[in-house]
């Protein structure tokens, strides 16, 4: 450890009264010369300990970036990301169902299950009698269907709509042999390509989903 010299601390000492002296006119000096354009003086504190603001920086230049979009062959841009193209739409409700495959697509830059099938009239009571009538699926003189539903396809062709990711599926248990739904998946719905499914649609702008799906008991 190294001692300092009685003349050393004098040094020191007058080292430091000298610098506090020299501040002390330089800020005089600044007071009657004044400013240019470029600097501000800030205003006298008055109380308490004083404050001295830090230097100033320029923020930096500020850049717009816009998102872009990139479109993938086979999808179609629209509001919010990209959608599949050629999907069906349906109006919103319950509808019958038999499904026929299964894919990966996307709506609105969402990926989701497609699932194709064939959309059927699921009638009973008298509703299903009449329908049998016109389809001359029973005789004229019978007023009753077996098991009271009718199941009536006019219109084979297939459609293809979008699964939500959260859809709640469900499909007969025992494997079509019970009545109580047992919770699955749209790829097990889809696997049973012989039993009536409900689905439930719902339509956000142009676009019509499918947000749940339920196998029905046939007995």
């Amino acid at each position: 450890m190294t001692r300092s010299t009685p003349m050393q601390r004098g040094l020191t000492v007058l080292g430091v009264a000298g610098c506090l002296a020299l501040v002390s006119a330089c800020g005089a000096s600044a007071g009657k010369l004044g400013t240019d354009a470029s600097s501000t003086t800030a205003a006298p504190v008055t109380g308490g300990a004083s404050t001295t603001a830090g230097p100033v920086t320029s923020a930096a230049p500020t850049t717009a970036t816009t998102a872009s979009t990139t479109t993938t062959p086979g999808t179609t841009t629209t509001t919010g990301g990209t959608t599949t193209p050629g999907l069906s739409s349906l109006p919103a409700g319950t509808h019958y169902v038999y499904f026929k495959g299964i894919s990966q697509g996307s709506i609105r830059g969402q990926a989701v299950s497609l699932v194709t099938f064939d959309k059927v009239d699921f009638l009973t009571g008298k509703a299903a009698v009449a329908a049998a009538h016109a389809d001359h699926a029973i005789p004229a003189s019978q007023d009753f269907v077996y098991n009271d539903y009718y199941i009536s396809n006019k219109n084979p062709a297939l459609r293809t709509m979008a699964v939500v990711p959260d859809a709640q599926v469900l499909v007969v248990g025992c494997n079509g042999g019970c009545p109580t739904p047992e919770p699955s998946s749209i790829d097990a719905a889809v696997a049973k390509p012989n039993e009536l499914f409900k689905i439930l649609v719902q339509n956000v702008g142009s676009d019509s989903t499918i947000t749940s799906v339920e196998g029905v008991f046939l007995p």
